[in-house]
C-alpha cells in the first residue's frame, strides 16, 4: 500500500498538522490481532481498509502524529511498532511501559525532546506522554482515569493538562479523557480552545465511546483548530464489528 500525503507534509509541517488519537481496546482480548491489525493500517491509509488494499480507492493522506492508548506489549510488538516504523513514524516510548497498557505517540516529524509523567492522583497508575516536535509544537497524550468513581481524579487530570499545555504552548492535547460533560469547566482557562467546539462541534463527530460519550477528546493552546473528524465506526468485513469500541479522533490544526 502507498502512503500518500507525505511531500505535503514535509512542505507545510510548519503550517498544517493532521494529528489523531484512538484508543484501541486492547483489554478486550477478543480479536485484539485482527482488530489492531485493522486499527493501525486504516489510521495508515484509510478506511473502508478492504478498498484501499484491493485497489477500489486510493488511500487517504496518513496523520502527521498518531496517539494511541490501551496499548499492550502484545499489541506493541505485533502491529504497532511493524507497521508505524516501516510507515517511516518514530515511536515514544521505544519500548513497552512496565504497565498492563499504555500510550504512545508516532510521529512523521522529527523529535525534539520525549517525556513520561505520572498523572496527578491517578487510580490505576496511568501516566502522561509528551513529545515536542522539530517544529516547536508539544503534543500530549493520556488515557485519564475511567470509571465514574475516577470523577476527581480526572478533574485533577484535567486540570495538569491545561496548565501544561499553557506552559508549552504551541500544543496539542489528543486523548481518552473518560470526562463525562458535567465534569469538565463551562469556561475553559485562557488560551485552551476544545477542539471540537473550535471545529463548529459537529454533532457526527461528537461521541467516540460507543456512539454515547465524547470520552476522546483535543484541547489546543496557540494553535488554530482547522477540522475534526471521527473514523473507525464502520464495521470489520471479518468480524462485524468495528475495531474498537472508540472512534478515532482527528484534528486538523495550523
Amino acid at each position: 500500500v502507498r502512503l500518500v500525503g507525505s511531500e505535503m507534509c514535509i512542505r507545510d509541517r510548519a503550517h498544517i498538522m493532521r494529528c489523531v488519537t484512538y484508543n484501541l481496546n486492547g483489554l478486550d482480548d477478543t480479536d485484539v490481532d485482527v482488530r489492531t491489525e485493522y486499527a493501525i493500517l486504516s489510521l495508515l491509509v484509510g478506511e473502508p481498509l478492504q478498498d484501499v488494499l484491493l485497489g477500489l480507492r486510493d488511500p487517504d493522506p496518513a496523520p502527521d502524529v498518531i496517539c494511541l492508548q490501551e496499548v499492550t506489549a502484545r499489541t506493541f510488538h505485533a502491529h504497532v511498532r511493524p507497521h508505524l516504523v516501516g510507515a517511516g513514524y518514530t515511536l515514544f516510548p521505544a519500548e513497552p511501559r512496565e504497565r498492563e497498557h499504555f500510550e504512545v505517540i508516532a510521529s512523521r516529524i522529527p523529535m525534539r525532546e520525549q517525556r513520561v509523567d505520572p498523572l496527578i492522583g491517578s487510580l490505576f497508575g496511568r501516566e502522561f506522554v509528551a513529545v515536542q516536535l522539530d517544529s516547536g509544537v508539544w503534543v500530549h497524550t493520556a488515557h485519564m482515569d475511567s470509571l465514574k468513581d475516577g470523577k476527581h481524579a480526572r478533574q485533577r487530570q484535567l486540570r495538569e493538562i491545561f496548565y501544561d499545555l499553557n506552559q508549552r504552548s504551541p500544543s496539542l492535547f489528543l486523548g481518552d479523557t473518560n470526562l463525562r460533560d458535567s465534569e469538565v469547566p463551562d469556561v475553559l482557562p485562557n488560551g485552551i480552545v476544545d477542539a471540537w467546539e473550535a471545529a463548529g462541534s459537529p454533532a457526527w463527530a461528537k461521541n467516540t465511546w460507543a456512539g454515547k460519550m465524547r470520552f476522546d477528546r483535543a484541547y489546543a493552546s496557540g494553535l488554530t483548530v482547522q477540522s475534526v473528524k471521527v473514523t473507525g465506526r464502520k464495521p470489520m468485513d471479518s468480524t462485524g464489528s468495528p475495531a474498537s469500541d472508540h472512534a478515532a479522533l482527528w484534528v486538523t490544526t495550523t
